[in-house]
């Protein structure tokens, strides 16, 4: 009777085995992905990986990368009009406004700011072109060979590109940074006295929550807004 449960057991494994072995992949709407072991780099899965694609705000893990290789999170940065008016997803930033580095990251990597991404490349390299430069010249440290910046955002642009490999390589290097790696957990973050939570694309979100400031000066506290 043991050796019988035994054979059934071993039989119903295989089955299962079987049928795990030959279950169709699921379907990926995406142009191109690249799934891989995350602990050990092994791509389980990848389609038109090295194809150069708009990248949109994943940009901003980069843009963070290299803010993090160059400034501390504490450095306080003094808005310029310039940031302050640029469109689409924003924390509503105003000219002038001083506001901490962390404060600035954590809304471009929870809120996709955009105009948080540009204040940080102003203050770290003193233009945004300048900044652009370095984005590059990291992308070509880590091997990026498919990715090539224009702006600290990840606005659409002519030339604006990368690869599901590159970005997947990207990710990977920007989760070695703890700032990175606990601030993309999060689903709201308060900065600059605002609390810009994570929205799906597309999306409208507005938030006046104030109850903690910045951890530097700041200005009065003002709705978040992303389109």
């Amino acid at each position: 009777m043991k050796r019988l449960c035994l054979l059934l057991a071993a039989a119903a494994l295989a089955c299962l085995l079987a049928v795990v072995a030959t279950a169709a992949p699921p379907v990926v709407r995406g142009e191109a992905y690249v799934v891989e072991n995350a602990t050990t780099g092994e791509v389980l899965a990848a389609s038109d990986a090295r194809e150069r694609l708009p990248i949109a705000s994943i940009t901003k893990l980069m843009t963070a990368l290299v803010a993090l290789d160059r400034v501390g999170l504490d450095e306080v940065v003094t808005v310029s009009g310039r940031t302050a008016a640029v469109g689409e997803s924003t924390i509503n930033l105003r000219p002038g406004e001083l506001v901490a580095v962390r404060d600035l990251l954590s809304a471009a990597l929870v809120q996709s700011a955009n105009d948080a991404a540009n204040a940080v490349a102003e203050h770290v390299a003193g233009t945004i072109p300048r900044f652009v430069e370095l984005m590059n010249a990291r992308a070509q440290e880590l091997g990026l060979t498919d990715t090539h910046f224009v702006n600290p955002n990840g606005l659409d642009a002519p030339g604006h590109v990368s690869s599901a490999r590159d970005v997947t390589r990207l990710a990977r290097v920007a989760m070695r940074k703890p700032f990175i790696r606990d601030t993309v957990k999060l689903v709201s973050a308060t900065a600059a006295g605002r609390t810009p939570s994570a929205a799906m694309p597309g999306a409208r979100s507005r938030s006046s929550n104030c109850s903690s400031g910045s951890s530097a000066k700041s200005a009065p506290c003002r709705s978040a807004s992303t389109t």
